[in-house]
């Protein structure tokens, strides 16, 4: 006999089953690939949470899915803080369930455990194993169910290989940080899980941080995934139907999510994908206060300076000439608030990866400005050097 089958966690969420009903909906609003967008006068992240909110109230079987990648490429205040804003600023949008992405390895294994303790969210991990010891824990599952009024919704997720600071994939692929283990036999483990757990469930979703690319093939090849919902790919939303599952990747870095309907026959269980609904944060989106006022007070904490004007652009520079910039102040710098100096003999900055938008205009410029110029992020363990430490460097400028 094998080892026994490990009992998944389980939440209830919504009013109780309606023994009269005939059928019922679920909801999904589904995000990924935040990369820590918080910080940002366009409210990304309080906007992406009334989001939610519009539709719980409009459907109370609506279940908010995050495809991680919580972490990097987002506002200063995530160096500043060592990593800690970003984690609070997740939590603060309490999602129902979320993976942890290639990205949210980056700052060690101390803050990953802490961004698996989530009060409200369950944090899925079925490619990731804790061996350290830790005497909380790792709060990631393998398996976990939803009892959503009538129907049960299995989960699994899946995270990617590591990429490296040149925001290239590893290959091949290797564990990412001390005390966690990973495994890359994704189809064979999505299968074990299915196997394991597919009688419980009437609908099962991988919730994925493995590419578009990537989940389609999975689809295809694994049978008895009802729905993927995606990230990883930065890329424009989109929906593919394959081998009876609907695979979703939505927007990236806080511009916009997915809204997905299932409709489900409660006599046989049979549900009904609707094409999934890509919107775009605007402008004039609605807010929810409760969450930027966490925000607000996360910003303050650990970045109140972000949006103060450190410098002045006196005439808007080339690409190269942003490089010099970057390149002098590294080379010898000392923190003010600190009073701590950092020098350094080289710098690898690839002018490509300055967007048009990031050149800076005339005028003022900010800790944020500064940051965003160059967008350096690391997913394999931080060493002193690598992004995070490069970054925190600039993030101090004043």
């Amino acid at each position: 006999m094998g080892d026994p089958i490990p009992t998944a966690p389980t939440k209830k969420h919504g009013p109780d089953c309606d023994p009269s009903a005939v059928s019922q909906t679920i909801r999904f609003i589904h995000v990924a690939d935040l990369h820590g967008h918080f910080g940002y006068r366009e409210q990304f992240y309080s906007k992406i949470k009334q989001a939610h909110l519009s539709a719980l109230d409009e459907d109370a079987y609506t279940l908010f899915t995050n495809g991680g990648d919580d972490y990097e490429k987002g506002t200063v205040a995530e160096q500043l803080s060592g990593g800690y804003a970003t984690l609070e600023a997740t939590q603060a949008l309490a999602f129902d369930y979320r993976v942890i992405g290639n990205h949210d390895f980056a700052w060690g294994p101390e803050q990953l455990l802490e961004y698996s303790r989530d009060d409200v969210a369950t944090v899925l991990a079925s490619n990731t194993s804790y061996y350290g010891n830790d005497t909380e824990g790792f709060n990631g599952v393998d398996f976990a169910i939803a009892e959503v009024g009538c129907v049960k919704v299995g989960f699994f997720g899946m995270t990617s290989g590591p990429w490296n600071e040149l925001d290239q994939e590893v290959t091949p692929p290797g564990d990412f940080i001390d005390d966690f283990s990973m495994r890359w036999d994704w189809n064979n483990r999505a299968r074990e899980l299915i196997s394991a757990y597919g009688e419980q469930v009437d609908y099962m979703v991988m919730l994925s941080h493995l590419g578009h690319g990537t989940d389609t093939a999975l689809a295809e090849f694994v049978d008895g995934i009802d729905l993927v919902l995606g990230g990883h790919t930065h890329d424009s939303p989109t929906t593919t139907r394959i081998n009876n599952s609907t695979v979703v990747l939505p927007d990236f870095n806080a511009k916009g999510y997915t809204d997905i309907t299932v409709t489900f026959d409660l006599a046989t269980k049979t549900a009904t994908t609707s094409d999934p609904q890509p919107q775009s944060i605007a402008e004039s989106s609605p807010i929810d206060q409760t969450t930027q006022t966490k925000i607000d007070s996360i910003m303050g904490t650990y970045a109140p300076d972000a949006s103060t004007e450190i410098a002045i652009s006196q005439k808007q520079p080339s690409r190269d000439k942003v490089l010099d910039i970057l390149h002098a102040s590294l080379t010898d710098f000392t923190a003010p608030k600190t009073a701590k100096r950092y020098t350094i003999n080289a710098s690898f900055l690839n002018r490509d990866e300055i967007e048009d938008s990031e050149i800076w205009a005339p005028g003022s410029l900010t800790q944020e400005d500064f940051h965003n110029a160059i967008r350096l992020s690391v997913s394999r363990p931080t060493r002193r050097g690598s992004a995070p430490y490069i970054r925190s460097s600039l993030a101090e400028m004043s």
